[in-house]
């Protein structure tokens, strides 16, 4: 059985900050996932505002026609994939830097703004609520023994 200065001494021994990081870091997948979707299928930057419409409605509707998601006029930044595929999500001491090393990110980032990398609002709460928090909870769990409802 566990006294309360044990128990106490296995929360305080918890380090919730770095706990965190390490489970952000692990989950890039998952959160540079949201930033991918949030552009594929609905056009929007990390501030919820609609990216700058297609200037060519050529150009439009063969995007529309391989992906109606986001609607016409509306780009999602994917054509190859290439861009996609090498966005990053890096932690440090206090954010998450957002990114794409692709060599068209620079003029993607001109054209759309800075903001198309990076999460909106709700998927901020989704990646924390229902990613983050409970490998946190498990970790906490894991060290101390309590257990979540």
């Amino acid at each position: 059985m566990t006294t309360i200065r044990g128990m106490l001494e296995k929360v305080q021994s918890v380090n919730v900050r770095d706990e965190a990081i390490n489970i952000i870091r692990s989950t890039e997948k998952q959160n540079i996932d949201l930033n991918r979707k949030q552009l594929y299928q609905k056009s929007i930057d990390s501030e919820g505002n609609n990216l700058r419409l297609y200037s060519s409605a050529l150009y439009a509707l063969e995007k529309e026609r391989r992906n109606p998601l986001p609607g016409f006029m509306r780009p999602d930044l994917y054509n190859t994939g290439a861009f996609q595929l090498k966005f990053f999500a890096t932690v440090t001491s206090k954010d998450i830097v957002y990114g794409s090393s692709d060599v068209k990110s620079s003029a993607l980032e001109a054209k759309y703004g800075g903001k198309i990398f990076g999460l909106t609002k709700e998927n901020k709460a989704i990646y924390s609520l229902d990613v983050v928090y409970p490998l946190l909870q498990n970790v906490i769990t894991q060290k101390t023994g309590l257990k979540f409802k």
